[in-house]
């Protein structure tokens, strides 16, 4: 009969087998986040230099460099709901990443460029997919939706969404101007102040600031608790804010126009108003959260067993 002097080495021999398989995992994915990070820069390298190029040059989309930050920061803030215990790969990634690749051989065929932005989120999502498997994908969607911000519209999409949006800044101004005892009506996208006419530009329609207090009141809507009602509600009313917002930074600008210099109202108040509105439609934001939150009150409901022990005690 033979007697082990050296108990522990058998302990660790059986400790190394059972963590080998989650060291030749965890290598595993190592290796395919690597290479699929390889893939995602060989095949989306010129979109990303056309995104960089967007952000950098037009005013409206300039937020995009904000917006792969935020996404960190959400999936950070949303850390303790992460379902840990359920990654696992999962092969209907494969869907998604076929997918943008069709969407991007579509792309190439009809010159639209935005479609390959969009084909670069979706291919995030589907590597996601793939490797962390359906929980986790599922925990995802949401910031990667949010990704979405960061994608320039369609040419026409965005003439579409200018031209109303134009008309509407013109003619809340104008009343807001009116109320204030203003002597200003509109000639089509035109205020006309006085002796000024301002001209309501695409530029000043407000798409910035649209795009910008959306996804600002996206993005606390997903860290934030509360029924998807309460959520709709507040991306709803994220729309109202951002006109708002719009029609009060034309308003400042007017009225500098009005009562100061033209160079004061051309060079200096039109810059001031429009980043002083940002904060200002951050705080409409935040009032209208808390308004809902006033509004719908999370109940409980109490089964008759907790009801007759709390009659009892």
């Amino acid at each position: 009969m033979q007697v082990n002097l050296n108990p522990t080495s058998d302990e660790n021999a059986s400790q190394s087998n059972v963590d080998a398989p989650r060291a030749r995992v965890t290598l595993t994915s190592l290796v395919s986040c690597c290479i699929l990070a390889g893939a995602t820069l060989w095949a989306f390298w010129p979109t990303l230099e056309e995104l960089v190029r967007a952000w950098s040059t037009q005013p409206d989309y300039s937020h995009g460099f904000i917006v792969p930050i935020a996404a960190i920061l959400l999936c950070w803030l949303r850390r303790d709901t992460f379902p840990s215990s359920a990654v696992s790969w999962s092969p209907w990634g494969l869907l998604l990443l076929c997918a943008a690749a069709a969407l991007r051989v579509v792309s190439g065929l009809w010159f639209i460029e935005s479609l390959d932005g969009w084909a670069l989120v979706l291919w995030i999502g589907g590597c996601v997919w793939l490797l962390g498997g359906t929980s986790v994908a599922r925990w995802s969607a949401p910031v990667i939706a949010f990704l979405l911000f960061a994608i320039p519209l369609p040419f026409r999409l965005e003439h579409s969404l200018s031209q109303p949006l134009q008309h509407i800044a013109t003619l809340g101004s104008v009343w807001t101007l009116q109320t204030l005892g203003q002597p200003a009506f509109a000639e089509g996208n035109t205020i006309v102040l006085g002796t000024h006419h301002l001209e309501v530009e695409r530029a000043c329609a407000g798409l910035r600031i649209f795009m910008g207090v959306v996804g600002i009141a996206y993005a606390w809507s997903l860290i934030t608790s509360g029924a998807w009602l309460r959520r709709g509600l507040l991306l709803a009313s994220s729309l109202v804010v951002a006109i708002v917002a719009n029609i009060g930074r034309i308003v400042v600008t007017a009225l500098c126009f009005q009562y100061g210099s033209e160079a004061f109202g051309q060079h200096i108040a039109h810059d001031v108003a429009g980043w002083f509105m940002i904060p200002v439609a951050l705080l409409l934001v935040a009032m209208v959260s808390w308004y809902l939150s006033k509004l719908f009150v999370e109940t409980r409901a109490l089964e008759m067993q907790d009801v007759m022990r709390s009659q009892r005690g």
